[in-house]
C-alpha cells in the first residue's frame, strides 16, 4: 500500500506515460516542481520498484528511466477491487451468517 510522497510519484509518474513507453527521474522531478527532496523521492522509487509498480532502465546518457508495469498502469482499479474484497469479506459475509443463524434459531425454536 502507498503513502504520500509515494503516490504523488506514482501519479506523476502515470500522468507522464499516458504518451510514452517511459519517463525519466529529470521529467518526475520537474513535474513535481522540485517539491519532493532527493533522498525521499530515491526512497519512493525504491518502494514502487518494490511493490512491482514500476521498472527502471537506463538511457544512453546514464539517466535512469521509469516505466510502469501492468499494476502501476491501473493501480487505482487494483486498490479499489481490494476495497471490496476487503468488504464483502469484513462486513458483507458476517451480516448474511448473522441473518442466516437467526432464522435458524427462530426456525428451530418454533
Amino acid at each position: 500500500m502507498l503513502y504520500g510522497k509515494s503516490r504523488k510519484v506514482l501519479r506523476a509518474i502515470q500522468f507522464l506515460c499516458k504518451d510514452n513507453q517511459h519517463t525519466t527521474s529529470i521529467d518526475v522531478t520537474v513535474y513535481l516542481h522540485n517539491r519532493i527532496l532527493s533522498e525521499d523521492f530515491d526512497g519512493c522509487i525504491s518502494l514502487l520498484e518494490k511493490e512491482e509498480l514500476i521498472k527502471t532502465t537506463y538511457n544512453e546518457l546514464g539517466f535512469p528511466q521509469y516505466e510502469l508495469t501492468h499494476l502501476g498502469k491501473h493501480y487505482s482499479e487494483f486498490q479499489r477491487a481490494e476495497f471490496v474484497r476487503f468488504l464483502l469479506r469484513s462486513i458483507l459475509v458476517p451480516i448474511v451468517v448473522a441473518v442466516i443463524t437467526t432464522l435458524i434459531t427462530n426456525g428451530v425454536a418454533k
